[in-house]
């Protein structure tokens, strides 16, 4: 008599200890202790300008679906397309 499978209860183990906070500072607390750091908290930086360069506008995104919706309604028809449009 079977009382279910093991491998679902380990991979529900592995997934709850991998979420858990409690589990994280845990590990954190033995690993700072065995390399001689200490305990200090987690200091997040600020965002850095270079994460925030490029951001397309509304208006550049629809272009850019309306040539990929375009390039596709002609692949599903079998019409030939141009897939590379730089000279080399």
């Amino acid at each position: 008599m079977k009382f279910g499978n093991p491998f679902v209860f380990e991979e529900w183990l592995y997934r709850s200890l991998l979420n858990s906070k409690n589990f994280h500072s845990f590990v954190r607390r033995v690993y700072n202790r065995v390399n001689g750091i200490k305990n200090e908290p987690i200091t997040f930086s600020k965002p850095q300008a270079q994460d925030f360069l490029y951001k397309p506008t509304n208006y550049q995104k629809f272009i850019a679906f309306k040539k990929l919706f375009i390039q596709d309604v002609k692949s599903s028809m079998g019409i030939s397309t141009k897939h590379n449009n730089f000279k080399n």
